[in-house]
């Protein structure tokens, strides 16, 4: 498998320096593109799960507010499991340092998620399956680059402990 992602960093390589460039803050090794790969393929995995129990909420006539916020916590629970275990594999910490700081992060993500799916359904009057997917753009860079870095690696005291020592020379 490790060959995969080798030759998949290769074929990455030879790509226009201006894709590269975009993408270089995501991508650095055939192990960074790895975690991406994944990450998308898994989220991928978790909002099949947030639409599909969306849709029966919503069918059962629960509010669009709450089906939207227990489809939302239930995705976001399987990314977190699929993503500890079989992406980073980070072991590193303890399950509920790594949660906690997910939960932290994905706290914002909700609250963005709340906010896009209310002017979208009460403002634009969208139809709440397509208030949702306007969010997944808007949230997905920022939820990688922050689970990468601090969710599955060292943490966010961690993080800001070197961004302090970095910025105080």
């Amino acid at each position: 498998m490790n060959g995969l992602w080798e030759r998949l960093f290769l074929f990455y390589e030879k790509l226009p320096a201006g894709i590269r460039g975009q993408l270089g803050v995501f991508i650095s090794s055939p192990l960074t593109l790895r975690w991406l790969v994944l990450y998308i393929v898994i989220g991928f995995s978790g909002v099949a799960v947030y639409f599909g129990l969306l849709w029966v909420l919503l069918r059962e006539s629960v509010p669009v507010l709450a089906a939207t916020a227990c489809s939302f916590f239930t995705g976001a629970s399987l990314q977190f499991l699929l993503n500890r275990f079989l992406n980073f594999r980070a072991f590193d910490r303890t399950v509920s340092r790594q949660a906690s700081t997910y939960a932290a992060i994905m706290a914002l993500n909700f609250l963005l998620t709340m906010l896009i799916v209310t002017v979208g359904t009460q403002g634009l009057h969208m139809h709440p399956f397509l208030a949702n997917v306007v969010t997944i753009p808007v949230t997905s860079p920022t939820a990688y680059l922050a689970n990468r870095y601090m969710t599955f690696g060292p943490g966010i005291r961690a993080r800001l402990r070197e961004w302090v020592r970095v910025r105080g020379r």
